[in-house]
């Protein structure tokens, strides 16, 4: 999609006291923090059913790339997979992951499945021109 972009993300950490069942307990941290990226001319949005077993399946961020990198991301899946950066032997990577929001500089992302198909949907916005900032509440 052609066009210059604003973007934010935001997360809300939330822990509980006296919650053993996902009930109403008692809230005792509220933490929430947001990601914004202004002046992003590249937008990549899409849903993609996944086969099981794959080994760093490229996942396609054009028109995102080397001189427009990716710089904030919101990933989901329905059944955890392994994610690597720029390289599909990259030796470190996220493992597990079934919700992912992230700030940072990338050009290219590997996912690998586990035993079932996995639905993954995918917002990343970025550009050589994007600038990012976080916000975080005060103390």
């Amino acid at each position: 999609m052609a066009g210059v972009y604003t973007a934010e993300c935001t997360t809300f950490w939330e822990v509980k006291v006296a919650d053993q069942y996902g009930l109403n307990g008692r809230t005792r941290v509220f933490f929430p923090s947001t990601m914004r990226i202004i002046n992003a001319d590249r937008y990549q949005a899409q849903t993609w059913e996944i086969s099981a077993s794959l080994s760093a399946q490229a996942i396609t961020l054009t028109p995102l790339g080397v001189s427009a990198p990716g710089a904030l991301l919101f990933m989901v899946t329905d059944y955890p997979v392994d994610v690597r950066w720029n390289a599909a032997s990259d030796a470190v990577f996220l493992s597990g992951v079934r919700q992912l929001a992230i700030a940072a500089n990338f050009s290219n992302m590997f996912v690998t499945t586990g035993s079932n198909a996995t639905i993954l949907h995918m917002e990343v916005t970025g550009g050589s021109a994007a600038s990012v900032s976080t916000s975080l509440p005060l103390p």
